[in-house]
């Protein structure tokens, strides 16, 4: 059974409806979103203009792997504007530096000067990670709508990349209210993204499903849910690539916008064991993405079951790409 976090997710969401009604007795909103979004599509304009007066300011862009500087900038806005609520329209990058911006904008002191070393501080040089005691619960409204598969707004830890280009994470998975109130999958939204990243973000949820799928300890629960994460993105991502690559009338339109739903269920299924049993992962997140991209027998070899669906997709898949990518970029 998964646990209560379950209720934090809304499937099929109109996001532009859902966070001003969800946030109807919040009076200072601050909207961090995806530049590309805002300047490619009018998802980021219709939402400011639904949100009206209480969209207290904007922050257009975040950098690949969430730099401190960025954080930093949200935290320095959520002061500014005594802000209530913070919105969160993109995709990894973004979630992590909203989520981690919340924790900060809780923990330090309001004679803090918002620098790296304040940010540094915070973090235990030996793992990389705060303490579980470190981080204060967050006293502000998080809401995320994620642009990409790549599930990162389901985990209450996130990672920001410092000056240097190291990464450390903050949050502890033992602390539920690390992770958002709120998180809304709009297949519409979901639709603007480019379509290599959104398929490349849905190899990452694949592998989130073998990692778990191997882990020692997992149980026969948590691993039914990898499989059925399998299932719908395989099934989801290969009817995108389908759709995506030819002119759609208005019937074809709504079953883009189902195919990006069900991918978007199955990356939800895909990352259950971790936030709702527990689980550990198994194989290196990195070096089990690489072998996939090399080798589509891994997924046979994890889900026996699963041979004939496994081969189709990935074959199916990755063939689309026309450029290399780096699979940690999402």
């Amino acid at each position: 059974m998964l646990d209560k976090r379950q209720s934090l997710v809304v499937f099929n969401s109109d996001s532009s409806v859902d966070i001003p009604d969800c946030l109807k007795n919040c009076k200072r909103i601050i909207l961090v979103a995806s530049k590309a979004l805002a300047s490619n599509s009018s998802v980021i304009s219709n939402l400011q203009a639904a949100l009206g007066n209480i969209l207290a300011a904007t922050k257009l862009g975040v950098g690949s792997h969430t730099p401190y500087a960025d954080v930093l900038d949200v935290v320095s806005l959520l002061r500014k504007h005594d802000a209530d609520a913070l919105v969160c329209v993109g995709s990894s990058s973004y979630s992590d530096c909203c989520k981690i911006a919340r924790l900060l904008h809780a923990t330090l002191p309001p004679t803090a000067s918002l620098t790296e070393e304040e940010m540094t501080s915070l973090v235990d040089a030996k793992t990389g990670r705060t303490p579980s005691h470190v981080l204060k619960d967050p006293t502000i409204k998080l809401v995320l709508v994620p642009t990409s598969l790549s599930a990162s707004e389901y985990n209450a830890v996130s990672s920001a990349s410092n000056s240097n280009g190291k990464k450390e994470h903050f949050g502890a998975f033992d602390r539920d209210a690390h992770a958002p109130d709120l998180i809304l999958l709009d297949p519409w939204v979901a639709s603007t993204a480019p379509t290599d990243l959104w398929i490349m973000s849905g190899i990452r949820a694949i592998d989130h499903c073998v990692e778990i799928f191997v882990a020692s300890g997992a149980s026969d629960e948590c691993r039914e849910h990898c499989v059925q994460g399998l299932r719908a993105l395989l099934s989801g991502l290969m009817k995108y690539k389908q759709l995506k690559e030819k002119e759609r009338d208005g019937a074809e339109e709504k079953r883009l916008l189902v195919a990006i739903s069900d991918c978007q269920r199955g990356a939800r299924e895909a990352i259950s064991g971790l936030i709702c049993f527990r689980s550990h992962l198994g194989p290196s997140h990195g070096q089990c993405f690489m072998f996939l991209l090399q080798h589509s027998s891994a997924l046979l070899i994890c889900f026996h079951s699963q041979q004939s669906l496994c081969c189709e997709g990935i074959s199916f898949i990755l063939p689309s790409l026309s450029t290399p990518h780096n699979p940690r970029t999402y």
